[in-house]
């Protein structure tokens, strides 16, 4: 399992079924469902931190806005 850290604090952890974001205090997130580590890496190797953040910002806006709406169901 990779697992990996962005200068930001999110800890990053590769499974079966896509990646699991955790924050600075070590408590589940979200998930980026079928991603991969590797799907960030640039041709050096190295982890596009910039996109990697930009898609758990997106994945936590939406988790955000469908918790938000379920109010109204």
């Amino acid at each position: 399992m990779d697992r990996y850290t962005t200068s930001t604090g999110y800890e990053v952890s590769e499974r079966m079924n896509g990646l699991d974001i955790y924050d600075e205090n070590g408590d589940y997130i979200c998930e980026l469902h079928g991603r991969t580590l590797d799907e960030y890496r640039n041709e050096e190797e190295a982890i596009d931190e910039d996109a990697l953040e930009d898609d758990i910002k997106n994945q936590l806006e939406v988790e955000e806005f469908l918790d938000y709406q379920s109010g109204y169901c």
